[in-house]
């Protein structure tokens, strides 16, 4: 009888343990959940950026930390509070950090490999809020989705080019373009694919091309629900265009060798300008091949493209 109390103790004691694992398991997922950062913010909010390397900090609104892709903050497990004093009052504020991409694009001065390519210096904005120094960053890691309208100015008002090894001696009379980007409130993963049609250039392209691009090569962006355009593309069901125009990389980067003109890019087996490849965001690739003619397989995309002997192929 003892034996059996014993162990109907024992049982007890195990499954009490469990349910108190489980609670702490449950409470530990629900704070991570709260803390994350895929998790929506006010967007009136104000939120920190916090520059690498460094003790300076630049203030966006929640607004635009809501458009950044959730893949480049580096702040997985929710934000750093940055706790300050002002005079007899602690001020409490949340940062994050962006992931050094360590890729292709510079928009601001400082250690960068020497495959880095430099765009072109001009001002970029926010909401119409300036993005100074390292905040201009900011302009990568925007999600195309999220974005509303992009405006290319031949001269901006300002006249200062806001990179700290900017050349102003001979801007500062004439006034420097400018790329103005005003972003738009979206629920990700609720976007119809057959909705809405997207072209770069006029050249119709997929949901996914348009997800993959990099915003900083983004020259113009036009959202129209206007009934006249809608009804030139004939196509049932949909509700808005997205017209976009893309620099090319000779207007929008200080340095760059251009390719041979017989090399075909197909992206999802849509043909579209070669300097795209560079414009499109490396970690959406799935696989890109490299083809050319004699190569097995290469007849087949001669045939599709007269003239053209390489063929580079990317699967997003």
């Amino acid at each position: 009888m003892k034996n059996i109390l014993n162990f109907k103790i024992f049982l007890l004691k195990n499954n009490l343990i469990l349910v108190i694992i489980s609670i702490l398991l449950t409470t530990s997922c629900s704070i991570k959940k709260n803390c994350s950062h895929s998790s929506r913010i006010n967007n009136e909010e104000t939120i920190l950026l916090h520059q690498p390397g460094a003790s300076i900090v630049y203030p966006i609104s929640g607004s635009i930390f809501n458009s950044i892709d959730p893949r480049d903050i580096a702040n997985t497990h929710g934000f750093t509070l940055s706790v300050r004093s002002d005079g007899e009052r602690i001020i409490t504020q949340k940062t994050f950090e962006l992931i050094s991409s360590g890729g292709a694009i510079a928009l601001e001065s400082g250690v960068v490999s020497s495959n880095t390519r430099y765009l072109k210096s001009w001002n970029y904005y926010i909401n119409d809020k300036l993005m100074p120094y390292y905040s201009r960053t900011l302009a990568t890691t925007l999600m195309p989705q999220a974005i509303d309208e992009v405006k290319f100015v031949k001269n901006d008002s300002l006249k200062m080019v806001y990179v700290s090894d900017a050349k102003l001696s001979d801007k500062i009379d004439q006034g420097v373009s400018a790329i103005k980007i005003y972003t738009r409130n979206f629920i990700p993963n609720e976007i119809s694919n057959n909705s809405i049609i997207y072209t770069i250039n006029n050249t119709v392209i997929t949901q996914k091309i348009f997800e993959a691009l990099n915003p900083v090569f983004i020259k113009t962006l036009q959202r129209s629900t206007n009934k006249k355009d809608l009804a030139s593309y004939e196509k049932k069901g949909l509700k808005e265009v997205v017209k976009i125009e893309l620099f090319t990389l000779k207007e929008a980067l200080s340095i760059f060798t251009a390719d041979g003109g017989n090399t075909a890019l197909l992206v999802d087996n849509i043909e579209l300008p070669l300097d795209t490849k560079e414009m499109l965001k490396k970690d959406f690739f799935k696989e890109i091949k490299y083809i050319s003619a004699g190569d097995e397989g290469a007849s087949i995309y001669e045939q599709k493209h007269p003239g053209k002997k390489h063929f580079i192929l990317i699967s997003l």
